[in-house]
């Protein structure tokens, strides 16, 4: 049995109806929840486990919290990745896809938002918005209240307290069975 702090559950229920960068089902039945950081490693080989997890199980809804967690380079990272989210338009995952095949180097973002255009100062001034600085702090707030460093993985259904808790790296089979867990 999982046992939640006050402060984690506080933090599950201010995300819970917020928005962040979704990927897989939008209205899946069962939600997952990755902080991550870019230029955390094992958060890397988390992706191609995202990647399956969402082949396999259609219904997956996945929330994905980035933030400034390892270095310098994090902070601009993260904030690129919720920006280009609410820009839509797949932005994200073209950004995603292109930071996992240059080994998710610092320099990579600054090519990319090159390669698209937006290394402007306008787009530099959106980084720092309302929206962007709140998602930022809600994936701080989930590490704070858990105790956890990146990744951090919560599973739950939609109006419900998560159910499964992961602090660091996961294996596939152990999300696997989590989300078996749940049933249909």
């Amino acid at each position: 049995m999982v046992k939640y702090t006050i402060p984690f559950l506080l933090a599950w229920f201010s995300i819970a109806a917020s928005a962040a960068i979704v990927i897989g089902h939008p209205q899946g039945r069962l939600t997952m929840v990755m902080v991550f950081d870019e230029q955390c490693p094992h958060c890397q080989r988390m992706w191609p486990r995202l990647d399956t997890l969402i082949a396999r199980h259609p219904d997956l809804k996945i929330r994905l919290m980035p933030v400034a967690f390892v270095n310098d380079s994090s902070s601009l990272e993260a904030r690129v990745a919720i920006r280009l989210a609410q820009m839509g338009e797949g932005r994200f995952e073209a950004y995603q896809t292109y930071l996992r095949q240059h080994d998710f180097q610092a320099e990579a973002v600054r090519r990319f938002l090159e390669g698209h255009r937006l290394w402007t100062t306008s787009f530099a001034h959106s980084l720092y918005s309302q929206g962007v600085e709140r998602q930022l702090q809600e994936g701080q707030m989930w590490l704070r209240a858990a105790g956890s460093g990146t990744p951090l993985i919560a599973l739950y259904r939609k109006g419900q307290k998560p159910q499964a808790v992961f602090k660091g790296e996961t294996t596939l089979a152990r999300l696997e069975q989590a989300i078996g867990e749940f049933g249909p």
